[in-house]
């Protein structure tokens, strides 16, 4: 199963050892699920402070991502599907998704992941209705969002 893995997993995970989120990263690290990340997590973390924190969860998805997928790559897919990203991008934030969610977002619809995997309620879980009539009317495909413990 293709999923996106957000930063706050690995956040609760490798900074409070959540155990319902190291659970999940242990399925993640047998292989069970093929991790797909953007490039702009990497580029979020590169500006934390705790370096500890940012080495471990830039190893965890450079060790464990199948693809890590570049702004070029979103624009190359985009163009390929003939869909218009940053209107999509525009009306993501119109509804209160927040930039770097609306990023996750569009990644896990363009490129058919089976889920965004994230503990945000206020911006992603308890908006997915929402977000989904916003891919349906710009014709991206609907997303799944779900916590780890929904797996």
């Amino acid at each position: 199963m293709k999923i996106l893995v957000d930063l706050d997993v690995l956040t609760v995970a490798f900074w409070n050892r959540h155990k319902e989120a190291l659970e999940f990263l242990a399925r993640v690290k047998s292989g069970e699920f093929e991790v797909s990340t953007p490039y702009v997590l990497f580029d979020l973390v590169a500006t934390w402070k705790y370096k500890e924190l940012k080495d471990r969860i830039i190893h965890f998805y450079n060790l464990h991502s199948s693809r890590i997928i570049t702004v070029e790559n979103i624009y190359e897919e985009s163009k390929k599907q003939n869909l218009d990203v940053e209107k999509l991008t525009k009306e993501l934030l119109e509804t209160g998704v927040k930039e770097e969610d609306a990023v996750l977002v569009v990644v896990t619809s363009l490129f058919s992941l089976g889920y965004l995997v994230t503990y945000n309620r206020k911006h992603l879980r308890d908006k997915v209705s929402v977000i989904n009539r916003v891919l349906s009317k710009n014709g991206f495909r609907e997303i799944k969002i779900s916590s780890p413990s929904e797996f």
